[in-house]
């Protein structure tokens, strides 16, 4: 079977409430750049169909969708990712442009993870209107796995 994401997050109930892909490349990054990510996965993972959320963190910026909207919509967020790992990389005194690719895809799933228990530092840097820290809570985070 084809894995679904790098990441994804459940929630309470164990219904897939965000799909999750780490890139760590190219360098600089674009809300078309994001969209193209997510409709690849939506046509080739998901058969069309996609979750209420869906992130996609590079080394410059994240994106992240609030609704299952068209694949190839644009993304509703976008975060600088040394903004919304800044309490992670802080610890390691690294920075998305300096983590290692494995490292930064850990950082994601730890502040998903964080954010299953409503851990402030995960949820302060998203807007609250979103709903994201309110849905996870509760939840678990399951990373791909080689096949």
């Amino acid at each position: 079977m084809t894995k679904a994401a790098d990441i994804v997050l459940y929630d309470e109930m164990g219904r897939v409430l965000l799909l999750a892909e780490v890139k760590t490349s190219p360098l600089e990054t674009s809300k078309a750049w994001a969209a193209k990510i997510r409709h690849d996965v939506a046509l080739t993972r998901l058969n069309g169909s996609l979750p209420r959320f869906f992130l996609v963190v590079a080394r410059d910026r994240s994106y992240l969708w609030n609704s299952p909207a068209e694949p190839e919509s644009p993304p509703e967020v976008q975060i600088p990712t040394d903004e919304l790992l800044a309490d992670y990389f802080r610890d390691v005194q690294l920075t998305a442009a300096t983590i290692a690719d494995t490292a930064l895809e850990l950082a994601v799933g730890i502040w998903l993870r964080n954010l299953t228990h409503g851990t402030g530092s995960a949820t302060h840097v998203l807007p609250p209107q979103l709903g994201l820290a309110t849905a996870a809570e509760n939840g678990r985070i399951e990373f791909a796995t080689a096949a």
